[in-house]
C-alpha cells in the first residue's frame, strides 16, 4: 500500500495498519472541554474562565516539571515560548505598565499552558490519534446544535448556561445573517472562532484517522465536519477548509515527486509576481477579493492590512501594547481581524 492509497483513502481496509489509540489524561480532556464550554466564575475583580481555572492549577508544575527534563529534553521551542511571553511583558512596561500583571497573567497564563499541556500529555503517537479522535468528537457532539443555532438563531448552549446560578458564560454575538442563516458561535465569541476550531479536526480525521478509521468513516465523518464548520458562515473557516483540501489533493496528486512542496511554494511565489505585474491593485488585495463573501469586506480588510503594516513598521521592537492603532478618522473600528 502506498502513502498516496492511505491519503485518498483508496486502499483497502484489510490492508490499512491498526494504529493504537492512547489514553488521553484527564487533565487533557478537562481542558478541552472547557475551550468548547464557556463558562467561568468570578472572584472581585478578576473573572476566571474555565480554562484558565484548571491553567492556574496545573501551568506551575507543568513548567517546573519541563525545565527539569520530565518530558524529554528541553526543546528550542519550549525556550521560545517563554521568551515570546518574556517580551510580552517588555512590550507592556513600555506602553501600558498599569496591566502588566493583569496582563501578563491571563494572556501569558493561556498561551504557555496550552503549549505546555500539551507537551506534557501528548508525547506519542497514540497520544495524538486519541487527541484527534476527542476533537472529532466534540465537532461532531456540536453539530445538531449548530444547526438548531443556524436555522433558529437561538444559541443553546449559551442560553443553557446562563440558567445556572453564579457562572458567568459569553456574550451572544449578533452577526448578520448570512444565506438565510444566523451564523453560528456557538461556545465562542465569535462565529469566526466557531469556524476554525472545526476546521482543525477535518485534516486530523481525513488523513490522520488513516488505519484507526474505515475508509468509509473517514469520508462521512469529514463531509459532517465540513458542513458543521461552514455553519460558520466565515470566509476564514471557509479558507481553512479549502486550504487542506487543496493540500491534499496536491499530496495525492503529486505523490511520486519527492520536491512536490518546493514546486508548490514556487508556483505560488511566480503567481503573487504575476498578480503584481497584471493588475493595478496590490495582490493582497486581489487575493482577499476572492476569499471575502462581499467586495466591502475585502476592501475594508485590505485597509486593515495597509494601515496594520504602517503600524507595525512604524512600532517595531516593543508594539503597540494594548494602544489603538493609528488609522484614518473614517475607519472607526479597532478590529484587525484578518490578522488574527
Amino acid at each position: 500500500m502506498t502513502a498516496t492509497d492511505t491519503l485518498s483513502g483508496l486502499a483497502p481496509n484489510r490492508t490499512a495498519p491498526v494504529a493504537s489509540v492512547g489514553k488521553l489524561s484527564p487533565v487533557v480532556i478537562l481542558y478541552l472541554m472547557m475551550v468548547a464550554i464557556p463558562i467561568g466564575v468570578s472572584l472581585g475583580p478578576l473573572v476566571l474562565t474555565g480554562v484558565r481555572l484548571v491553567l492556574i492549577v496545573m501551568i506551575v508544575p507543568l513548567m517546573i516539571r519541563l525545565f527539569m527534563g520530565h518530558y524529554g529534553r528541553v526543546l528550542a521551542t519550549d525556550i521560545l515560548f517563554v521568551l515570546h511571553i518574556g517580551w510580552m511583558v517588555v512590550s507592556l512596561i513600555m506602553n501600558n505598565p498599569s496591566q502588566v500583571i493583569e496582563q501578563t497573567g491571563s494572556v501569558g497564563m493561556e498561551f504557555l499552558g496550552g503549549y505546555v499541556v500539551g507537551r506534557a500529555y501528548i508525547r506519542t503517537r497514540a497520544d495524538f490519534i486519541a487527541l484527534a479522535r476527542l476533537l472529532i468528537v466534540m465537532v461532531l457532539c456540536m453539530t445538531p446544535l449548530a444547526l438548531v443555532e443556524a436555522t433558529t438563531g437561538v444559541v443553546p448552549l449559551v442560553e443553557m448556561l446562563k440558567k445556572i446560578p453564579g457562572v458567568r458564560t459569553i456574550a451572544i454575538s449578533y452577526q448578520d445573517h448570512r444565506f438565510g442563516l444566523r451564523r453560528v458561535q456557538l461556545g465562542f465569541v465569535h462565529p469566526i472562532h466557531f469556524g476554525l476550531f472545526c476546521s482543525v479536526a477535518f485534516s486530523l480525521c481525513f488523513v490522520g484517522m488513516s488505519g484507526t478509521f474505515s475508509t468509509m468513516r473517514r469520508w462521512i465523518t469529514s463531509a459532517i465536519i465540513t458542513a458543521t464548520c461552514l455553519l460558520a458562515l466565515s470566509s476564514g473557516a471557509f479558507l481553512a477548509i479549502a486550504m487542506q483540501l487543496g493540500l491534499i489533493f496536491w499530496a495525492k496528486a503529486f505523490d511520486g515527486i519527492k520536491a512536490r512542496w518546493w514546486i508548490l511554494l514556487g508556483l505560488m511565489v511566480t503567481g503573487y509576481i504575476v498578480v503584481d505585474l497584471l493588475s493595478n491593485r496590490a495582490p493582497i488585495a486581489v487575493f482577499m477579493s476572492y476569499a471575502t463573501f462581499s467586495a466591502h469586506t475585502a476592501y475594508w480588510r485590505a485597509l486593515i492590512f495597509e494601515y496594520g503594516m504602517q503600524n507595525v513598521w512604524a512600532n517595531p521592537i516593543f508594539g503597540l501594547g494594548l494602544n489603538d492603532w493609528a488609522r484614518p478618522y473614517w475607519m472607526p473600528t479597532s478590529t484587525v481581524d484578518n490578522y488574527w
